[in-house]
């Protein structure tokens, strides 16, 4: 993590290990590249190091992209002299790791271009050099979106995010094709929102939290292939959010206790327990009897769940 703002703007560079539970600051503070927030980045691991680019710093936007070399510790300047794309904050990057590349869209260019735009770029990552992708159609233009890179199906994802309004559909870009694609979704589809984050594992793009017309919302969303009929897939460790009427204040699966994340009348969010790997079906229930997110008292709820790769 690097960077922000909350009183000023941030150059720190911080790790948080999932294992331990802790976070570990990297190299000097006030080393390197320009306080900021705003900005994007990705983790380029052919060559262990995180490359961040754009953003706001005191002096308005900027445009430079910086790599951080995790085997030598050091920030380096990798912008390129010429064809950078338009200044920028509130966007996003995604790596795209079959063709090396970070792949940069959207954002707000006030005082040097549109607000909000709608031009997609890539950064040859062995190169260093910008090229813009231009296809149409595309998605309208827009900031604070949700997105994601799904590796299997060679696909950058994009949903929702503030342009005309608040924005709820989705697009996919094929980069070998050079495509964007409005994606026809089957089932429930979240509300219009913006400024939501989002996270990609195991087949499955997670979109979380953001700004509704109803203003916050804490909903956790997942976007991936429609499950078997009858069959919910959750993921054992993962976090699933439980919608129904007169739910408990509590989840068991397959009689034993989960981990709450958030309960409320409606609306259960809770982890799906990691004893549960390498079973094909779990039971689901809360505490009143009623199978949470349906049926009624003594109903049961099965559970179809994935596989979780080592690590």
């Amino acid at each position: 993590m690097f960077g922000g703002q909350a009183s000023g703007f941030f150059n720190d560079l911080w790790t948080y290990d999932i294992v331990r539970g802790n976070w570990t600051q990297v190299g000097p503070p006030g080393a390197g590249q320009s306080r900021r927030y705003g900005h994007s980045g990705v983790f380029d691991s052919v060559r262990d190091r995180m490359v961040i680019s754009h953003g706001f710093m005191d002096a308005g936007r900027i445009d430079d992209p910086w790599s951080y070399e995790f085997g030598a510790g050091r920030w380096r300047d990798i912008s390129p002299r010429t064809n950078r794309p338009l200044r920028r904050c509130p966007h996003h990057a995604v790596y795209e790791a079959m063709r090396g590349q970070m792949l940069l869209y959207g954002g707000c260019a006030s005082g040097f271009g549109s607000c909000p735009l709608g031009d997609l770029w890539a950064f040859d990552l062995a190169e260093g050099e910008w090229t813009e992708q231009v296809a149409t159609p595309a998605p309208a233009p827009r900031q604070y979106y949700g997105r994601s890179y799904e590796g299997g199906r060679d696909r950058m994802i994009l949903f929702g995010g503030s342009g005309r309004g608040s924005l709820s559909d989705t697009w996919e870009y094929n980069p070998r094709l050079r495509q964007w694609r409005e994606v026809v979704l089957e089932g429930p589809v979240p509300s219009a929102r913006f400024r939501h984050e989002s996270a990609f594992g195991e087949g499955i793009t997670y979109f979380f939290g953001g700004s509704t017309e109803q203003g916050l919302t804490n909903e956790l969303w997942q976007l991936g292939p429609r499950p078997a009929a009858g069959i919910s897939a959750v993921v054992p460790g993962g976090v699933v959010s439980i919608y129904g009427s007169g739910l408990g204040s509590a989840v068991r699966w397959n009689g034993l206790l989960s981990t709450i994340l958030f309960a409320g009348a409606g609306q259960i969010n809770a982890q799906v327990l990691e004893g549960l790997a390498g079973a094909a079906e779990a039971r689901r229930g809360d505490r009143s009897g009623n199978a949470a997110g349906g049926g009624g008292a003594g109903e049961s709820c099965f559970l179809g769940l994935g596989a979780r790769t080592a690590g």
